[in-house]
């Protein structure tokens, strides 16, 4: 499964987000949803989110940077449903952590799904295109090898 576009939408009072029809295809199987990187959220279907913790496993636990990541990703993971209107609910502590307020962009990145402040959204993009021509020849480097 591979989640693709961008779209706008609006969080309603009580903090649910619609997940665009499109991106819906791919999470019937149930949803987790946590704290990503650089201020965004991230929802995971299940089976991806299953895979990514038996990975994690396979590091010792007396890892420094285990420890941290699991803090970071399990402590701010929740289960989450899609209601019949095809809505999450964001909690109050994952909402701040993205400074989320009325307007939520949804972004599919290949296996997850993650969600951004308009604003920080914008920032990211601007900061990812002045890093991309680096980031390319880094790929191209490592899988010419």
């Amino acid at each position: 499964m591979s989640f693709l576009g961008t779209f706008t939408h609006t969080l309603d009072s009580k903090g649910r987000l619609t997940i665009p029809a499109r991106l819906r295809e791919g999470l019937e199987e149930g949803l987790i949803l946590t704290r990503g990187f650089e201020s965004c959220l991230m929802i995971y279907p299940h089976s991806v989110w299953r895979e990514q913790t038996q990975r994690l496993a396979t590091l010792p636990r007396t890892s420094t940077e285990r420890r941290v990541f699991t803090r970071w990703v399990y402590g701010g993971a929740i289960e989450v449903a899609l209601d019949s209107l095809g809505r999450i609910l964001v909690p109050d502590h994952l909402r701040a952590y993205a400074e989320l307020q009325e307007q939520a962009v949804i972004v599919g990145a290949d296996e997850a799904i993650e969600i951004w402040s308009p604003q920080r959204h914008d920032e990211i993009l601007r900061a990812d295109l002045d890093r991309l021509p680096g980031i390319l020849d880094s790929l191209s480097e490592r899988s010419a090898v």
